[in-house]
């Protein structure tokens, strides 16, 4: 296992050095997002600005000013024209990223946990932190169904939607968001969620504790895969399209990337206080918001 201190300027094996250190925030980030095609990242922090980023060069692209408090779930849409941002509180705004302007803003009936956009763009579905949770119409944010979960993932093949709830279950939601074809138990209330690009391996967090559940859906009556070695509760998931490896950011200051197989830790950062970051979907880029700085750096492959 590698080790490696995000604060200091010495490299481990396998990590680039140094990371692209973007600044700009003057808060502590909360929600960190990269677009479907790996190119942008959207940063949301405690200063109600969130930030779009060119993956490549580090420019800033917009500022993206407005929220009544701090973003605390992002999402882009598949084709990146649209940014959605849920702030702490129950508002929602959908972002014009060729403008850098709101086109629309809404109110959702409990404070936001989780944002998704479907696959054609038309839908965002909202998760709750009671479960309250919706689909909402774009432009226009109007309601078309109530979604009970708190937590939201979706594959690029297969079914539609993946959820954790409040209530202690994983749904699986066929197309169309009909009735859940699978549910997963899992004792704990769920209030975070990543799915392989197939579809087959999803992984969850427990409210409260520290490992990363990894499920198969293949076999939904087998016990959970669980990964160990954080401190503190967790606060980002991903998975690689093929579910092979893993990582998971958390409150005790660390990001951990797994062999999901073989149940092993293979690398680790340290940071200072609690970490949120985000994958790129090709699983080569990390970004990491430490305080009021994103970080991005080169996956070990």
């Amino acid at each position: 296992m590698t080790a490696w201190v995000l604060l200091t300027a010495t490299v481990a094996a396998g990590w680039t050095a140094p990371p692209r250190v973007l600044e700009g925030h003057s808060q502590s980030i909360t929600a960190v997002v990269f677009s479907y095609d790996g190119q942008q990242v959207a940063s949301g922090a405690a200063d109600k600005e969130i930030r779009v980023w060119s993956v490549g060069d580090g420019k800033l692209l917009h500022t993206l000013k407005g929220l009544k408090q701090g973003a605390q779930a992002l999402a882009f849409s598949r084709d990146g024209a649209y940014l959605v941002s849920g702030d702490g509180g129950l508002e929602l705004k959908l972002w014009n990223l060729k403008t850098g302007e709101a086109i629309a803003t809404w109110l959702h009936r409990e404070p936001i946990s989780s944002l998704l956009f479907s696959a054609d763009g038309n839908h965002v579905w909202v998760g709750g932190m009671g479960d309250q949770g919706a689909v909402y119409s774009v432009p226009d944010g109007q309601k078309v169904k109530d979604l009970p979960v708190r937590s939201l993932a979706a594959p690029e093949h297969g079914v539609e939607l993946i959820a954790g709830t409040r209530s202690g279950r994983i749904v699986v939601y066929p197309k169309a968001l009909g009735a859940p074809k699978t549910q997963l138990s899992t004792g704990s209330h769920v209030p975070a969620v990543a799915v392989s690009a197939d579809g087959s391996t999803v992984l969850s967090r427990d409210q409260g504790q520290n490992e990363v559940l990894v499920w198969n859906l293949s076999r939904p009556k087998d016990a959970p895969v669980k990964l160990e070695g954080h401190q503190r509760g967790l606060t980002s998931l991903a998975v690689s399209a093929d579910g092979s490896r893993a990582v998971s950011a958390s409150l005790d200051g660390s990001v951990r990337l797994w062999d999901v197989k073989n149940r092993k830790e293979l690398s680790l950062l340290r940071g200072q206080g609690a970490l949120f970051a985000a994958v790129s979907p090709d699983f080569k880029r990390l970004a990491v918001g430490e305080g009021r700085y994103l970080k991005l750096w080169e996956l070990p492959q």
